[in-house]
C-alpha cells in the first residue's frame, strides 16, 4: 500500500512538533493552559500541514521527493513558496 510511507512521515512530523512544542514550553515562563493546548494542538497538526508538499510527493512515489522536501524547506515559509511547491508536488506526473 502506497500511503503506508507517507502516515509514517506524518507521524514523525507529529512527534517533532511535540518535541518542539515540550522544549517551547519548558523554556517559556508564565504560560497558561491555553497557550500550553495550543503549543501542542500547533505542534501536532502544523508540521504536517506544512509539510504536505513532501507528503503528497511520497504518497505519489515521486522520484524527487527529497528535492520537494528541500525547497519545501527553503520556500515553505513564504505562502507563495509554499503553495508553488504544493502545486509542483500535485502536478507532477509519475509513472507506476
Amino acid at each position: 500500500m502506497k500511503s503506508k510511507e507517507a502516515v509514517r512521515w506524518i507521524l514523525c512530523f507529529s512527534v517533532i512538533g511535540v518535541v518542539i512544542a515540550f522544549l517551547y514550553l519548558r523554556n517559556a515562563s508564565n504560560t497558561d493552559s491555553s497557550e500550553i493546548i495550543l503549543a501542542y494542538v500547533l505542534g501536532v497538526f502544523g508540521l504536517p500541514v506544512f509539510f504536505t508538499p513532501f507528503l503528497v510527493s511520497v504518497y505519489k512515489k515521486y522520484s524527487l521527493k527529497y528535492a520537494v522536501f528541500a525547497a519545501n524547506i527553503i520556500l515553505g515559509w513564504t505562502g507563495l513558496g509554499w503553495a508553488a511547491v504544493l502545486f509542483f508536488s500535485i502536478s507532477v506526473k509519475t509513472t507506476g
